[in-house]
């Protein structure tokens, strides 16, 4: 998708065209400039295949200072949640946490942390599932997810539909593999789908 940006007068477009000081922040930038006085010039802001970087790197540590105090302020005052939920989440004797392997912005590979929703033989019984019920296998092709999916737990349902299963992932923000803001990270499969970062 491209986003097409109308410019006032030469001027905005010449300040525009300085492409060597987008390059290193991976913006494709094409300008086509009309003489016709009713349509303007306009420039074309393709999407960027990497992480488009903050313009001045003090952003970025300005950025990741946030995401630190944000997130170390948020694992403090829910300390008591997440040690209720940890020990709901352990009461059928398996792990607490799951860690799923996620695509990051800059495209490293992660263990983004949830807690577990799921049964502790979740795997199995996919596989079981897939190769007895065609609908579920079209769903699962199609969407990498079910509606009604036999391998969450009633906890497990209760902590997707708040969001809560994603609390851990304060922890990711500790470490700098996320960030509170910014894009949702992705498993490997999906890459096929939106595109290589």
């Amino acid at each position: 998708m491209q986003q097409f940006i109308p410019f006032e007068d030469e001027w905005d477009m010449l300040d525009a065209v300085c492409v060597e000081a987008l390059t290193p922040y991976r913006v494709g930038l094409v300008v086509a400039h009309s003489t016709d006085p009713i349509s303007p010039s306009i420039a074309s802001v393709s999407p960027a295949r990497t992480p488009i970087r903050l313009a001045v790197p003090a952003d970025n540590s300005i950025k990741r200072f946030g995401d630190i105090l944000i997130a170390a302020i948020l694992l403090l005052i829910l300390s008591p949640a997440l040690a209720l939920i940890a020990c709901l989440v352990r009461s059928d004797g398996g792990p607490v946490l799951f860690g799923h392997r996620r695509v990051g912005a800059s495209g490293d590979v992660f263990r983004c942390w949830k807690f577990r929703t799921m049964v502790v033989d979740a795997d199995t019984v996919l596989t079981r599932l897939l190769e007895s019920d065609p609908d579920a296998r079209a769903e699962w092709q199609r969407d990498f997810k079910l509606r009604c999916d036999p391998r969450v737990t009633p906890l497990g349902r209760y902590l997707r539909m708040t969001s809560l299963d994603e609390l851990p992932q304060l922890f990711n923000v500790l470490k700098g593999e996320m960030s509170i803001v910014g894009p949702r990270p992705i498993v490997a499969d999906e890459i096929r789908r939106y595109g290589a970062a």
